[in-house]
C-alpha cells in the first residue's frame, strides 16, 4: 500500500492522494506549501524521495537521492523530513546522513550537499539574509548556511546561532567594562564605586561560560586599578 497524504479542497472535503513508490508507512513531519513553486513540499522520509505536489492538478513529482530504508521505524527519524524553498531552490534535510541538501526543482535533482554537526530537524530559508537555518535540537543549536552562487549553488557555513550569540555577549561585557572606566575618568564614579561596579562585572564574566574568551584574558588587577 502506498503512503498517502490528504488534500483539503475549498469546501473542506478531504481527499487522499497516494505517493508513488512508497510501500508501507512513512513518518511525515514537516509539510509546507511553497508559494514560489506553487507546490506542496512533502519530504518522503525513509522512501528516499522528496515529493512535489500540485494542489490543483494533484500531480506528484518525486526527487530521489535521499537516504532510504526498507524497514519503517517509528516516527520520522529517517531520510528527508523537512524542506523549504527559497531563491528558486529547495533546501531539505537528510536525517540519516546528517546533511543539508540543495535541490534544483526544475531539473528535479540534488545539486549540492553540506554536512551538519548533528541530526537535523527543521530547515528554514531566511530570505532577508539569504541564509538557510537548520535546527538541531539534540545539540541545542541552529546551524546557519549562506547561499553563494547558483550554477552550481554553494552552501557556505555561516556558523551556529549559539556562536553568534556568544560572540555578541563577549562584545557586550567588554563594552560594559569600557563604559565603567569612562565613567570613572569623567568623575561620575569615585574609585570605590568604580571598583565595586567593575568587581561585579568581573564576577559575572567569570561565572558565565558563554563569555569564556573574555574571562581567560582578564587582568583583574589592572581593571580594578590595584596598585598593590
Amino acid at each position: 500500500m502506498n503512503a498517502t497524504i490528504f488534500l483539503a479542497s475549498i469546501l473542506l472535503a478531504v481527499e487522499p492522494l497516494a505517493l508513488p513508490r512508497t510501500e508501507g508507512s512513512i513518518g511525515f513531519d514537516d509539510l509546507r506549501y511553497s508559494p514560489e513553486l506553487r507546490k506542496l513540499l512533502v519530504p518522503g522520509g525513509r522512501s528516499g524521495r522528496l515529493y512535489l505536489v500540485d494542489p490543483e492538478s494533484k500531480a506528484v513529482e518525486a526527487i530521489s537521492g535521499f537516504s532510504s530504508s526498507a524497514e519503517a521505524a517509528r516516527g520520522h527519524s529517517e531520510g528527508t523530513t523537512s524542506a523549504e524553498s527559497g531563491d528558486g531552490l529547495i533546501f531539505a534535510s537528510d536525517r540519516s546522513q546528517r546533511e543539508l541538501v540543495v535541490v534544483d526543482p526544475g531539473a528535479k535533482r540534488i545539486v549540492a550537499r553540506s554536512k551538519l554537526g548533528a541530526v537535523p530537524d527543521y530547515v528554514r530559508w531566511v530570505a532577508p539574509l539569504k541564509e538557510v537555518w537548520v535546527t538541531e535540537p539534540g545539540a541545542k543549536i541552529i546551524e546557519t548556511f549562506r547561499l553563494e552562487g547558483k550554477a552550481p549553488p554553494k552552501l557556505v557555513h555561516a556558523g551556529k546561532i549559539d556562536e553568534v550569540r556568544n560572540y555578541c555577549l563577549c562584545d557586550v561585557v567588554q563594552t560594559a567594562g569600557i563604559f565603567l572606566r569612562v565613567q570613572l575618568l569623567r568623575g561620575e564614579f569615585d574609585l570605590d564605586s568604580y571598583r565595586q561596579a567593575m568587581g561585579g562585572l568581573i564576577e559575572t564574566i567569570r561565572m558565565d561560560a558563554r563569555v569564556a574568551p573574555v574571562s581567560k584574558s582578564l587582568n583583574e588587577a589592572r581593571l580594578l586599578i590595584d596598585d598593590g
